[in-house]
């Protein structure tokens, strides 16, 4: 399918939804979008309530740099691999290594 020509829903619909990468991009951001919220709502009780914002925000940021990424490894054809997948769990994972192990 010729997913460049197609409205943005068509990919959502599409490969997001039933490809392997589609599922990683799916799960990592709702984590991202559930830590976010929650730091939001609760992250001044164990940060101050500028450090809580800041990583709010960036929480919310990730799932729209990671769905930008998703495309431009898997377009523009879209096929199911699970090379990809990989690659997107990588992807995906590399903003909490890089907190965590101070990168």
């Amino acid at each position: 399918m010729n997913y460049p020509q197609l409205p943005l829903s068509a990919l959502l619909r599409g490969p997001v939804l039933h490809t392997p990468q589609g599922m990683v991009l799916l799960v990592a951001s709702t984590v991202y979008v559930l830590v976010g919220l929650l730091s939001f709502a609760i992250g001044e009780k164990v940060a101050t309530p500028s450090v809580a914002e800041k990583f709010g925000v960036w929480c919310l940021l990730v799932p729209l740099v990671l769905f930008v990424l998703f495309v431009r490894i898997n377009g523009p054809k879209f096929q199911p691999s699970k090379a990809d997948a990989a690659w997107g769990t990588l992807l995906a994972a590399l903003p909490i290594l890089v907190v965590l192990l101070g990168w």
